[in-house]
């Protein structure tokens, strides 16, 4: 068996529902991303402004990566989405488990061949992780902006491991929306636009979390409970 079916096995066996290796390089999507910030979308996210020269390329946060492991975790469907707040939010940080999650297979990874750097990520790194899901074949990127797996839908988190070892990539998957549009249509506030970017002022999941002001009269209709 190859390293990187070993690593793959692996990172199943440490619990994650999905995983995909790239190499690690310059950013594919920069100008979508920048597109967006010239929006003045980011809703007072100022810290999505910073570090533009890592999102550009994840080397300048581990020169010496050569590969990069990416996972996803689910988390549970919100069965009842007027009531109570994201399913993602409601059990141990999920941030502490992808983490734990990633050091397990780190230190399988170093049983099998030799490293000498390495980086976790989850989340709080300034990377365009959805990029780095999409080119591992974790899922596609979907029409409201979110990586979407063909056996699980949206409703996970990602992870990534940077290694100074050359693995070989798994590949990409093709996108399977098709004419559907039921994410943008159902965004009950309209925060999803045609193109795939989404205005943060609007978003329910920015104006919960991260949003410190008050929210617009005119936006808490749409919030249910």
């Amino acid at each position: 068996m190859s390293p990187e079916q070993q690593i793959l096995d692996k990172a199943a066996h440490v619990g994650f529902a999905a995983a995909g290796i790239i190499r690690a390089g310059p950013a594919l999507t920069m100008d979508t991303y920048m597109k967006w910030l010239g929006r003045g979308r980011v809703a007072g996210m100022e810290y999505l402004e910073r570090n533009l020269d890592i999102r550009a390329d994840i080397r300048k946060l581990l020169p010496e990566a050569k590969s990069i492991i990416v996972v996803a975790a689910r988390y549970p469907v919100n069965e009842d989405p007027g009531k109570g707040f994201s399913t993602y939010a409601r059990g141990t940080d999920y941030h502490s488990v992808i983490k734990a999650r990633l050091g397990e297979l780190l230190t399988f990874v170093k049983t099998i061949t030799t490293v000498h750097a390495s980086r976790i990520c989850s989340d709080s790194a300034p990377i365009l992780e959805r990029e780095l899901a999409i080119a591992s074949g974790i899922g596609w990127r979907g029409k409201q902006g979110q990586v979407v797996n063909p056996q699980f839908g949206c409703c996970f988190v990602l992870g990534e491991l940077l290694l100074d070892i050359a693995l070989e990539p798994t590949a990409p998957i093709a996108g399977q929306c098709g004419t559907c549009r039921k994410c943008l249509d159902s965004c009950p506030t309209g925060a999803i636009s045609d193109d795939g970017l989404i205005d943060c002022a609007k978003c329910l999941s920015c104006l919960t979390i991260e949003y410190k002001g008050e929210i617009p009269e005119s936006l808490q209709g749409a919030m249910g409970q």
